[in-house]
């Protein structure tokens, strides 16, 4: 079957979505409008003759002005508005090289100049919102075209105009715009290279720290807030509580593991229920849940966990009635991280030895 044809497939999937691509086009836009009113600038107030002529700058500068302003309110359309930018920059150092080559004009030097710094900005364009192998044919395209221009133009007036030191200077030009495409093109796949070990270190470290079956923090990163909390506690005092589901093993020998989950599953949902936004909860490990609970003194831990007690005792689990341990403590001065769980596992304990489905506080 023919592949249809898809213009998603030659574009950049992540371009209109990175800021430091939005930062970059939108710099490079604003420049180039400074850099054509300063043209403007020395056309209009040049006592002897016109620099420039400013027939192009007259039309670049509203539209220059009209894509900033665009990117600037709105960046999600960055990708049309390169399009738009690359195709426009074609056409104009396309009309003006054919322009300033075979019609003669007296500032032919300035203008092939202003021309290679436009050249090397067309050269970038692709590369922002194309996919690297689709940027590199179009880039080279438009260089041989514009090397075909000028080599039919010294082809022409070889016998009359002395062309020696002009081609050294276009050579050399000509060099630098290949060496640009070469640099752009490396540029591009070392940056993408970068961003997929970036982001598969940040996924690393969001495994390394959440529990994969909830997509609740493990204990390891409890652990880490339960350090931060603790060396801030003299300015910001907590209460923590640790839930632990009673005869979890039995409903895993007689239902299987996969029961077992979802039953683990519901009790994190009912826990996230009741906790609030500056909670950090997770699983501690197994079938035991740890909350941290900032800004809360021991009888509102208290109150919190039995709320959670009584939401569980009452749920339509789908292997039938659930409940869980619990045992509160507050941080109190001169508390360190072991003795603070050493507290709170002990009144768990004191939970499942009073008989399970009940929460005990330590003073």
């Amino acid at each position: 079957m023919r592949r249809l044809f898809s213009v998603e497939r030659f574009v950049f999937e992540d371009a209109s979505l990175d800021p430091w691509v939005y930062k970059f086009v939108l710099t490079t836009v604003l420049v180039a409008l400074l850099a054509n009113c300063i043209r403007l600038a020395l056309s209009l107030h040049s006592y002897r003759e016109v620099i420039f002529p400013d027939g192009g700058t007259l039309i670049a500068i509203p539209f220059l002005a009209s894509m900033s302003l665009l990117l600037w309110q709105k960046p999600q359309l960055l990708r049309r508005a390169v399009i738009i930018i690359f195709l426009s920059l074609i056409l104009r150092i396309t009309a003006n090289l054919i322009y300033d080559l075979f019609v003669p004009q007296p500032q032919f030097d300035l203008q092939l100049l202003w021309l290679s710094a436009l050249m090397l900005l067309t050269y970038i364009a692709p590369f922002v919102v194309f996919r690297r192998k689709v940027a590199c044919v179009l880039a080279l395209v438009m260089l041989g075209l514009w090397m075909v221009l000028t080599g039919l133009y010294m082809t022409i007036y070889w016998q009359t105009v002395p062309m020696r030191e002009t081609l050294v200077v276009l050579s050399q030009v000509y060099g630098i715009h290949c060496i640009v495409i070469i640099f752009m093109a490396l540029f591009v796949r070392l940056r993408r290279l970068y961003l997929r070990s970036q982001k598969s270190v940040s996924h690393m470290a969001m495994l390394a720290h959440t529990d994969v079956l909830l997509g609740t923090p493990n204990r390891r990163s409890i652990q880490v807030q339960l350090e931060k909390r603790v060396e801030n506690a003299a300015a910001r005092p907590f209460s923590i509580v640790l839930i632990d589901i009673d005869h979890f093993k039995e409903i895993n020998d007689r239902h299987g593991h996969n029961t077992g989950d979802e039953v683990l599953v519901e009790v994190a949902n009912l826990i996230s229920r009741y906790s609030r936004s500056v909670d950090d909860f997770g699983r501690w490990g197994g079938e035991e849940f740890v909350v941290i609970l900032p800004d809360c003194a021991a009888m509102d831990a208290y109150r919190f966990a039995e709320r959670i007690r009584a939401s569980m005792e009452t749920y339509a689990f789908r292997v039938g009635q659930v409940t869980a341990s619990f045992g509160v403590a507050e941080f109190q001065w001169g508390d360190n991280l072991n003795l603070l769980l050493k507290r709170v596992d002990d009144a768990l304990y004191k939970s499942k030895k009073l008989g399970r489905n009940r929460v005990e506080l330590t003073t």
